[in-house]
């Protein structure tokens, strides 16, 4: 990791900038969160049964699965801190 979050400067360790965001995030507990088993409903349809869609979280992804067939339409990497200080409709 040297170079990425931590500089070799003479004979000791710094810190960078994204070494700090990661200790940062770390201190604040966020990865912490259980958001497991939520589900927030999304506007449309499913594109294979027309059925309702909702927004579910688990193990840092975000998933827009139909309620019906259960096919997942889209799954992207969410950090927990997206769900910070923001209603369901801002983290949709």
């Amino acid at each position: 990791m040297t170079g990425r979050v931590v500089a070799l400067v003479e004979d000791r360790y710094e810190l960078l900038y994204p070494g700090h965001r990661v200790v940062g995030a770390v201190q604040s507990a966020i990865f912490h969160r259980s958001l497991s088993g939520s589900e927030i409903d999304v506007s449309g349809a499913c594109p294979d049964c027309a059925g309702s869609l909702a927004l579910t979280y688990a193990e840092f992804i975000g998933r827009t699965e139909c309620l019906g067939c259960e096919e997942a339409v889209l799954g992207h990497p969410f950090d927990p801190g997206g769900f910070e200080r923001r209603g369901d409709a801002a983290v949709v």
